[in-house]
């Protein structure tokens, strides 16, 4: 029997993994780890409750079938990553000048 978890302590989310909905909220003075809407533990101890979270993860990274990227996904997440990081950089041979004088007049 797993108590319910309020929508609106989402406010206050620590860690989540989203393939399985498990999520860590800090309710203040205790730490609430939750997988959908049932509550798994509760826990004061900060270390404990991301140590458990960690070996909740774990185990269901081991059940999920990892996803692999179709080309086009690929080509896309690839044009994303030179089009956000490669634009505005002088990616030519030319090597830059410094102004002969060092002075602010």
């Amino acid at each position: 029997m797993g108590l319910k978890i309020d929508c609106l302590r989402i406010q206050g989310v620590r860690l989540f993994f989203p393939k399985a909905g498990l999520l860590l909220v800090n309710d203040g003075d205790q730490y609430t780890l939750s997988m959908g809407p049932d509550v798994v533990a509760k826990f004061g101890s900060k270390k404990k409750a991301i140590a458990e979270f960690n070996r909740i993860r774990r185990e269901l990274e081991e059940s999920f079938p990892p996803t692999e990227l179709s080309d086009a996904n690929r080509r896309e997440a690839y044009q994303t990553f030179v089009s956000k990081f490669m634009t505005g950089r002088n990616l030519s041979d030319k090597k830059h000048k410094p102004n002969k004088s060092r002075t602010f007049g």
